[in-house]
């Protein structure tokens, strides 16, 4: 029957609901509710540390306090007699805990030979137990200090903690104690060695205090062998009375608290009396019943804490029996808990066990949402009991997705708990929210090294620091590691890295010791994301990833969890099907969650056997300790690294050997596979070389391989191009190689026109004759003339951002006369070249999708060329009836690519250009519209002093390192091409000098994201980063005014279209910069937009600093968005940009701008513009009003 707080969504409402009928349906929690009398006299003034506890343990003297799993001795096969446990606990009273600790430190006090003195030190090796309670606490009544440690402790790191602390007595569960007795005789100073946790009636546990006798006696010290219970009895026959006050009162110290080693060795954290009081001191939340299973080792403030809340308030506290937690789920079904104080790897079975049984169910047929729901139904009040209200998580990283199960799954209010043992008592934050109770004061410091900073945007993100209204002074005995303790302020530093998500709320989103840095800068925070695969697939039991800045990807170490690969695959399955089912489930993980594609291990160990407490690779709340997994599996990891490298080398190696009998495509789906890791399960054929996963600096080096390995020269562009594939290539290097044909059927390459090697061009290489056959070029002079009426224009690059816009303006400017636009695009069928110009215009903005197709439909032909191919790539048929049709060439097409090198943008953009001369000069002469670029301004003689009509420098290099020197050179070439052309043939020129052609004005979504003012405002919002200016600085460091060199596509395309207004037969340069030089619109006023649109946006004063800063989060973006950030475009903003006055430069331009169809003005780039540009972004689904999507 279902309860009414089930359908109650509110968690803490739930919660209320919840108590209330636990209370009405059970009397063991209605008698445990806490006592208000008790929790004011254990709150009184003046009490010490050893009285306030007295109070809670007088107080609810007569209650159950602690509990074990009850058993009986049974004799088994062989007659010997061992425990039988029982689905039972047996408990100790309030009364019986407080008389057996007084015992214990009676008998340290009396005891002759058993006497521990006040501050000598007590080391106690076990989990947790009713012995161990006991006798931890029994220090702080016998003023002694308890050093519990866990069981697992490495026999190197407990030889140095007894060395340094020198522990009068020594007490080790019975499983421990014969590893205890070897460590008494190594240090020999040890009085008393104490077995806990033992039955002398059970073979076993005589046989453990045998053979740790034995151990003493041959060692020949004089330490006595003595059980728990023998310890009591002898300290019984003393009347108690407290300690004299010590000379420290209350920060006397009283227990050394060693870390887990999770990062190296145990460090031994010192805490007072008064830290541990507080936990024993009941507050005003301590209003609820308590019953708990403690699963959480007493050497770790987890545990500790969450028993000691339990029995401040008068609650019962079941240690778990096992502390390999096999019987951990059995113990709390009979426990029936009502909170749990659980760590992640716990929840993370819970989670597992979920999985597995739905999965089960799916192999019966049951749809997945069905099988969930019922699993859930039979978990919800019997897997962890039916009593569960509320848990604390934390002490590791968690994934939000199991929680949510948790609570789903348990109706159970889940807190994520914060804190650390440098707390020293108290919690640093709850569910986020600083506590202030026991934080004091709290920062954020800046972690440059892993792109963290306090100045953050939208939200301070840093390494947590604070001071502790109870925080420990320091390390026992380890200076170093003290020094490194508290910051110069006296700050406790975390080494937790969190964002500041609200007033006084974190999110703690990083460990610095948890971080590797790969060797293309990128940051992986590999403890998080063990924990991403673990929860995310019922295949993957365990992981640890590691990795290496010298190499660019991880390894990982797997434990399957075989029920469930047995349950994917049957019983007899290879270890090549086990592989390939973990790695499948690691992509599939690494989709769901949406990693990096560096985030997902490239390759992995198989460990059959778990990662444990008992083999020393897991902490005692199993946590990963990550020295320990290093040092066990790093050897075999670097010999994997070495094997790939050496895999790849020989790979590499062998297809360079000429007597291979691989062919051209074989060679290059190899290459593609070693290179750009592409699966060759996948028919990779006719992908591109994007679909492949290269970008345009690995088309270069592709190129290069295959250089290397064919001898033939592939260009970058055409490795880049959308019709290309391996299978296209094959056939052009085939032809290549077999004298045949060449990869540029124009018969021309950069070292038939510049020479091989060179490093520097020359406008006399640039002759018409190179590209164009004698045949065509004399056939010019009896061409028909120029029309004046014209009615076709051919344009190139139709399908690009500028393009497409003056293919529209065309279209409208011709639609009147009945003329149309003939266009060309790389395609594989005209359908397909059509499809892709038509791509441009659809689906965001309806108005424009719906004008453009009115005009395309009578206006627009579009055919599938290349401009890098002979006659365009056309047949001899389309190639001659456009040279017939067309009045007017708009050659707008170009690899636009700011990185590569002017050798490897040569076909599509030198020879190119010619391919569009044999066109204007076949059939009838046609004006040439030829868009060049700003960026040859410094590449033209300017000593005439006026920029547009400077002449091409003779003679330019191209080997520098000069940010889109490349590409500046293509266009160079282009110009004095035409000059010549012009001269020659007397075909008229128009070169229309461009800068960045921005975002249209008026419709949605025109942006062009890829190029860098895109990238910028993009980059800007994800990062939340700005320089506090991109410009350089006045003498005096303040900022100067700047201007921004660019102009709205449709203003862009506008002024292409106006030229046709002159109609003239010379060769004209026009400039088409914004000469709005003095409005104020600069980079630095579209970061002050970018802020008035509601992102917060830090400024960095020094550049290089905002630069580094910058290119380290964009280095962690997402493999997605970091295609749409300027981190490809960096160099362009290397250093702060001089802030000239091109307005001189624009004296054509400014003739022209008058007879624009858009206005007869230049728009200014203010506010209003830069968000419209914004909700572009939006529009194309890049960001939203809180930042990047």
């Amino acid at each position: 029957m279902a309860h009414e707080f089930e359908t109650i969504k509110n968690s803490i409402e739930r919660y209320e609901a919840r108590l209330r009928h636990l209370l009405s349906t059970d009397e063991q929690l209605r008698n445990i509710m806490p006592l208000p009398e008790v929790t004011e006299a254990a709150n009184a003034e003046g009490l010490t540390a050893v009285e306030r506890i007295d109070e809670i343990l007088n107080g609810y003297a007569n209650r159950e306090a602690l509990g074990m799993r009850d058993y009986t001795l049974v004799q088994d096969v062989s007659g010997r007699q061992v425990k039988e446990y029982l689905p039972a606990f047996s408990t100790i009273t309030y009364a019986e805990f407080r008389d057996g600790v007084k015992a214990i430190a009676n008998a340290w006090r009396h005891e002759p030979g058993i006497v521990v003195a006040s501050d000598e030190f007590v080391a106690i090796i076990g989990f947790t137990s009713t012995d161990f309670f006991m006798l931890d606490l029994a220090c702080i009544y016998a003023q002694a200090v308890s050093v519990p440690l866990q069981s697992a402790t490495s026999g190197a790191d407990l030889d140095e903690i007894f060395v340094n602390v020198n522990p009068a007595a020594l007490a080790a569960t019975i499983d421990d104690l014969v590893v205890a007795a070897k460590h008494a005789v190594i240090h020999g100073s040890i009085r008393t060695l104490i077995a806990f946790d033992c039955d002398l009636r059970a073979d076993y546990d005589k046989e453990q205090m045998q053979e740790a006798n034995a151990i003493l006696e041959q060692g020949g010290v004089d330490t006595r062998l003595i059980t728990v219970d023998e310890l009591k009895e002898l300290g019984s026959k003393y009347e108690w009375e407290y300690m004299p006050a010590h000379a420290d009162g209350d920060d006397r110290l009283s227990l050394i608290l060693h870390s887990s080693g999770s990062t190296g060795k145990p460090k031994g954290a010192m805490l007072t009396d008064k830290m541990q009081a507080q936990h024993w001191t009941p507050t005003a939340q301590d209003k609820t019943p308590g019953v708990g299973v403690t699963f959480g080792p007493l050497n770790h403030g987890m545990g500790r804490n969450y028993s000691y809340t339990l029995l401040r308030k008068g609650g019962v506290v079941y240690s778990t029996l096992k502390s390999d937690m096999s019987t951990l789920f059995d113990d709390i079904r009979i426990a029936r808990p009502t909170h749990l104080s659980i760590f992640p790897r716990v929840l993370e079975l819970v989670y597992q066990y979920f999985q597995n049984e739905v999965t089960s169910l799916k192999a019966k047929g049951v749809e997945q949402q069905a099988a969930e729901s019922q699993v859930i139904e039979n978990m919800r009040y019997t897997f962890l009991g039916d009593r569960l209200m509320s848990s604390v998580y934390g002490s590791a990283p968690t994934s939000p997705k199991v929680v949510k199960f948790m609570s789903d799954c348990f109706l159970t209010y889940m807190v994520e708990g914060y804190a650390n043992t440098e707390t020293g008592a108290g919690s640093i934050a709850a569910d986020g929210y600083i506590n202030k109770d026991t934080v004091l004061d709290y920062k954020l410091v800046d972690v440059p090294e892993l792109g963290y900073y306090s100045a953050d945007k939208p939200n301070p993100r840093g390494e947590l620091v604070f001071k502790g209204r109870w925080q420990i002074k320091g390390y026992y005995k380890d200076s170093e590691a003290t020094a490194g303790l508290l910051d110069e302020d006296g700050y406790i530093q975390t080494g937790d890295i969190v964002e500041l998500i609200g007033p006084d709320r974190i999110k703690i989103i990083d460990r610095r010791k948890d971080v590797i840095k790969l060797s293309q800068a990128e940051y992986v925070a590999v403890g998080p994301l063990g924990t991403v695969f673990e929860s995310g697939s019922p295949v993957i039991k365990q992981i640890f990833i590691d990795g290496s800045s010298l190499r660019s990807y991880l390894l990982a170490v797997v434990v399957p969890d075989l029920e469930n690969v047995a349950s994917a695959l049957g019983k007899n399955y290879t270890e090549d099907e086990l592989r390939y089912l973990i790695r499948s489930e690691m992509l599939r993980v690494g989709e769901e969650r949406e990693l990096k594609s560096f985030e997902i291990p490239r390759d992995f160990i198989i460990e059959l056997n778990e990662f444990s407490q008992e083999n020393g690779l897991l902490s005692s709340v199993r946590k990963r300790l990550r020295p320990a997994l290093k040092a066990k599996y790093g050897k075999c990891m670097e010999e994997i690294y070495l094997a790939h490298e050496e895999q790849q080398n020989q790979a590499y190696e062998s297809l360079k050997d000429p007597s291979s009998t691989l062919s051209v495509e074989e060679k290059l789906l190899r290459l593609a596979e070693l290179t750009l890791s592409a699966d060759p399960a996948d028919d990779l054929l006719d992908k591109t070389f994007s679909e492949l996963g290269g970008d345009s600096l690995g088309a270069v080096t592709f190129s290069l391989d295959i250089e290397n390995i064919l001898g033939v020269k592939l260009a970058a562009d055409s490795v880049l191009s959308p019709t290309g594939c391996i299978r296209k290539w094959a056939k052009e290097i085939e032809a290549t190689l077999s004298g045949v044909g060449s990869l540029h059927t124009h018969q021309t390459s950069f070292a038939s026109v510049h020479g091989e090697g060179a490093t520097e061009i020359h406008g006399s290489d640039l002759v018409i004759s190179k590209f164009i056959d004698a045949d065509t070029l004399q056939q010019v002079k009896s061409v028909q003339a120029v029309v004046d009426d014209e009615r076709v224009v051919f344009i190139t690059g139709a399908n690009g951002f500028m393009g497409r816009h003056a293919c529209l303006q065309w279209m409208e400017r011709l639609a009147p006369v009945g003329g149309k636009v003939i266009s060309i695009v790389r395609a594989r069928s005209n359908e397909e070249a059509r499809e892709r110009v038509d791509a441009g215009f659809m689906g965001i903005d309806a108005e424009l999708e719906k004008h453009y197709q009115a005009l395309a439909a009578k206006h627009l032909e579009v055919l599938a060329g290349d401009v890098g191919e002979f006659k365009l790539g056309l047949s001899d048929e389309d190639f001659n009836r456009i040279s017939e049709e067309a009045d007017r060439v708009c050659h707008i097409a170009a690899l636009v690519n700011h990185r590569l090198s002017y050798e490897h943008l040569f076909g599509p953009n030198v020879a190119g250009t010619a391919e569009i001369v044999r066109l204007a000069v076949t059939s009838k002469i046609k004006p040439i519209d030829f868009i060049s670029s700003e960026g040859t301004l410094r590449l033209m003689d300017l000593s005439t002093g006026d920029p547009e009509s400077a002449l091409p420098l003779p003679t330019v290099p191209i080997d520098g390192d000069v940010y889109a020197q490349g590409y500046a050179a293509t266009k160079w070439a282009g110009e004095h091409m035409l000059r010549q052309v012009h001269r020659d043939y007397g075909v008229p020129v128009n070169i229309l000098r461009g800068n960045m052609m921005l975002p249209h004005q008026s419709y949605i979504g025109q942006i062009n994201h890829t190029d860098m003012f895109g990238r910028l405002l993009y980059s800007v919002i994800a990062t939340g980063l700005a320089p506090e200016s991109f410009y350089v600085k006045a003498e005096d460091g303040s900022k100067l005014s700047a201007h921004y060199d660019g102009s709205p596509v449709d203003i862009v395309a506008a002024s292409v279209v106006a030229n046709a207004n002159f109609n003239h037969r010379d060769c004209v340069a026009v400039n088409m910069t914004n000469y709005h030089v003095d409005d104020g619109c600069s980079l630095d006023s579209f970061v002050d937009a970018i802020e008035t649109a509601g992102y917060d946006i830090s400024r960095v004063a020094d550049h290089a600093d905002w630069r580094s800063r910058f290119e380290e989060k964009l280095n962690n973006l997402t493999e997605e968005q970091k295609q749409r950030s300027a981190k490809e475009v960096m160099g362009a903003y290397a250093a702060p940009r001089p802030t000239e006055d091109l307005s001189h430069a624009a004296t054509n331009y400014k003739k022209i701008v008058p007879t624009l169809s858009t206005g007869p003005e230049l728009p200014h780039l203010d506010e209003k513009y830069i968000h419209k540009c914004l909700e572009d972004l939006k529009e194309l689904g890049f960001i939203d009003d809180e930042g990047v999507l």
